[in-house]
């Protein structure tokens, strides 16, 4: 089964807190939003499972017209992923913190702000008195210190990837 979100417009007017609350629990199991369109219907919002889109029209219908009683007058169905994108739901990357990142590239931690004040880290986000950068960022950083260290030729045989990265790394300042 596939999750898709549905906006359905109903023929009722009535969407004050106490009726949006009460149609909010009668739907709790579809993840509802309850508002008033702008041609002024109630508007509820829900997410059903179904296996194609004519299914989850069918199914987010039967869903809200039961929980108001009113006729659905509107709806809009798309895929939980179509409707994620198009509002900029964008999956949260894995981060690390600086610290970590200092770890995994085997550099002082001091290293990891100056990079992040280069450039090197384009997804660095203060979060406090810290940074937290995306993994694939650092992941980035690791593979290119490594090919810069192979190129130089600053690698023994058998060196590991953390000796790698701190010769490359050092090429780089």
């Amino acid at each position: 089964m596939t999750s898709y979100n549905a906006l359905i417009e109903v023929h009722e007017r009535d969407v004050r807190e106490q009726r949006a609350e009460e149609l909010v629990e009668r739907m709790k199991p579809f993840h509802p939003s309850v508002s008033q369109s702008a041609r002024g219907w109630l508007a509820a919002r829900v997410t059903v499972p179904a296996e194609n889109l004519l299914q989850a029209a069918s199914t987010a219908i039967a869903v809200v017209e039961s929980a108001t009683g009113a006729q659905a007058v509107a709806s809009e169905v798309m895929l939980e992923t179509e409707f994620d994108a198009r509002r900029r739901f964008l999956p949260l990357p894995e981060l690390v913190s600086a610290g970590e990142a200092a770890a995994i590239l085997g550099v002082p931690h001091l290293r990891i702000n100056q990079m992040i004040d280069e450039g090197r880290f384009p997804t660095a986000q203060q979060v406090g008195s810290g940074y937290v950068i995306a993994r694939s960022d650092v992941d980035a950083n690791v593979r290119m210190a490594a090919a810069r260290a192979a190129e130089a030729g600053v690698l023994g045989a058998g060196a590991g990837v953390g000796a790698a990265v701190r010769a490359g790394l050092r090429g780089q300042e």
